[in-house]
């Protein structure tokens, strides 16, 4: 070794710096997770509240697959639908006025036959029809209706009392 410190006989080999460690890692990401978990948890909520709230569509669609006469498909329609909506709003709704209801609670157009089936008087009669026309639209509807479009057919007085809404919707 000479005391010239231009020598190349005075180099060292490199020192490499330790490598960084990934654990434990910077509070960021701690909070990442923190927000990823919560995020999670969130849409796991939202999601099992979303499966409860379309039970009433579910059994719905099972019972319309045994049904086989146009009183029962009608019937599980209406069912469905003051399940979906508030008894008030549904239950008094008949013939142009219900067909308009499914019209728009569902965005779906009425096919001439099933309008004209479901808009007669079916409960008590024994009417003919196409009743797979019917149960095919019955199950789109089952499957379409959206009960935050419904608009508010008839408005109540200002002193009656209003139940609370139960919808699933």
């Amino acid at each position: 070794m000479t005391n010239d410190p231009a020598s190349l006989g005075n180099l060292h080999g490199i020192v490499v710096p330790s490598p960084v460690p990934y654990w434990p890692p910077a509070a960021g990401w701690y909070v990442v997770g923190i927000l990823l978990l919560s995020l999670g948890l969130a849409w796991l909520i939202h999601a099992l509240l979303e499966y409860r709230r379309a039970a009433y569509r579910r059994a719905a669609l099972v019972e319309l697959k045994s049904a086989t006469t146009m009183e029962e498909v009608a019937t599980l329609l209406k069912r469905t639908a003051i399940a979906a909506s508030s008894r008030d709003q549904v239950a008094s709704l008949s013939g142009q006025d219900w067909m308009a209801w499914l019209a728009d609670t569902s965005g779906l157009s009425l096919e001439e036959p099933v309008r004209q089936v479901l808009s007669s008087s079916l409960y008590g009669s024994s009417q003919p029809g196409d009743v797979s026309a019917v149960a095919r639209f019955t199950g789109d509807w089952i499957r379409a209706h959206r009960c935050e479009q419904v608009p508010s057919r008839a408005e109540p007085a200002a002193d009656e009392v209003q139940p609370p809404e139960s919808s699933p919707c």
